[in-house]
């Protein structure tokens, strides 16, 4: 999102940002979005030292289906679910129905050119109103990595966002 908007804006924001409609998600100040497609809900509270994990609300918009990122189980337009997060586990990250978004892995990564790997696709169908289930987002793609400001190589003329459409 940020070489989208050639190195403009924000990628994390409050979920308001998203949904300027929904007024259930106001006053929600613990959640943020994270671009258009995941919806990060961190705790901010203190769990239970016993049972080694936090008990955590997580509100969503009304008019979206999310799924979990983890598991893929999905919140179809709930308001609110109680969800039990382990001291030991990532982040509480949903992704958006109609979105996806592409991961690598990174765990060799030392410098931006070896980020020419695989790529694996997230995908969060969306029933459109033709009855169809369709997705979207968009990839960066740079023909040669370097340790150089990645934004330069992707404006004006040098166009490196693929959109994917599926």
């Amino acid at each position: 999102m940020f070489v989208k908007n050639n190195g403009l804006g924000t990628v994390f924001h409050p979920i308001f940002f998203e949904f300027p409609n929904d007024e259930t998600i106001f006053d929600i100040d613990w959640e943020f979005m994270i671009g258009e497609a995941l919806l990060a809900a961190p705790a901010l509270i203190q769990g239970d030292s016993g049972a080694q994990k936090t008990t955590l609300l997580v509100t969503f918009p009304h008019v979206e289906v999310f799924f979990d990122y983890y598991t893929g189980k999905s919140y179809n337009n709930v308001g609110t679910a109680w969800l039990d997060v382990p001291f030991d586990s990532s982040i509480p990250l949903f992704l958006r129905s109609g979105y996806l978004i592409a991961t690598q892995d990174v765990t060799t990564v030392l410098r931006s050119r070896d980020l020419n790997n695989k790529f694996n696709l997230k995908i969060a169908l969306e029933k459109n109103s033709e009855g169809r289930f369709i997705s979207e987002g968009f990839l960066t793609t740079i023909d040669d990595f370097s340790d150089d400001n990645i934004i330069n190589k992707c404006v004006g003329t040098n166009n490196c966002i693929t959109y994917i459409n599926v």
